[in-house]
């Protein structure tokens, strides 16, 4: 329903009950064989854990991997979430915030016994430090709708603003500002930035950039790397993530670094904040 009716949005996913996240998808002529292995391939190739495939009633094959091995369970009656239990093969650790609407900063919630916030607006994310593979950093999960979420960020610039590091920057500090937060000083991305147009968090990638970042007495605070057709949709998507706009509202930040990699339609906008 949400591939072949060609209606892959966020709030279609939502309303089928879909909470998966970093949703690859790729169709297929009718004829493709091994459809199967086919699928088995891409989820590798992602990186990611869970995958499936399927035919649309006019016959393209699809096949789409997701972040998560399994699906999400969420009590509508009591907001409760249910997660399978062999998630812990998959992740050494499970962490869950909330991201309200507006200029808010996300909060932290208890994972163990995880109950959605009631009356309010936002979503709930589920993050997952991996196992493996080993130089594969922490993954979310799933993103859940709390109320009617807000799917676009605050204090946007214009519509057709290009993605460039000065407007991204510009508008980060706006946020930061209204939130009562230190401005941060942009520079360019240059510890090693490539255009491998992924948005999983390489642990061998981002090491080398902390001992960059401690050769000029500054400390790595984490990255945000994000997928878009727009810069408005790619910071939005950051807006939307507690854990990524956790980040870019990191109390300690005082430098941001930028990179912005343009593929095909698409671009990679990467940041790294440091202290």
């Amino acid at each position: 329903k949400l591939l072949c009716a060609k209606q892959m949005t966020i709030q279609r996913a939502w309303e089928l009950k879909l909470y998966d996240t970093l949703l690859a998808a790729v169709f297929k002529p009718p004829k493709t064989n091994d459809i199967a292995k086919l699928a088995l391939e891409h989820a590798q190739q992602t990186t990611n854990f869970g995958y499936m495939h399927g035919e649309c009633a006019d016959k393209r094959k699809w096949l789409l991997s997701v972040s998560a091995p399994y699906a999400l369970e969420v009590n509508s009656t009591t907001l409760t979430l249910k997660f399978n239990a062999k998630l812990k093969h998959y992740c050494r650790e499970v962490g869950a915030m909330f991201a309200p609407n507006g200029l808010q900063q996300p909060t932290v919630l208890n994972v163990n016994k995880l109950i959605l916030p009631k009356d309010k607006h936002g979503v709930v994310a589920i993050n997952c430090k991996s196992l493996t593979p080993a130089r594969v950093g922490p993954r979310l999960l799933y993103a859940i709708p709390v109320g009617k979420p807000a799917l676009t960020a605050p204090l946007l610039p214009a519509t057709k603003s290009p993605p460039e590091r000065k407007v991204v920057g510009a508008w980060i500090n706006r946020v930061r500002k209204h939130l009562k937060l230190s401005a941060l000083t942009v520079h360019p991305y240059a510890h090693g930035a490539n255009d491998r147009h992924s948005v999983i968090h390489d642990r061998v990638e981002l090491g080398k950039v902390s001992k960059n970042l401690q050769q000029q007495q500054r400390k790595f605070l984490g990255e945000n790397r994000v997928r878009s057709y727009s810069l408005r949709e790619a910071l939005s998507m950051l807006w939307l993530s507690p854990f990524h706009r956790s980040l870019l509202l990191h109390k300690d930040a005082k430098n941001i670094y930028v990179h912005i990699a343009k593929r095909d339609k698409q671009f990679l906008l990467t940041m790294i904040l440091s202290s």
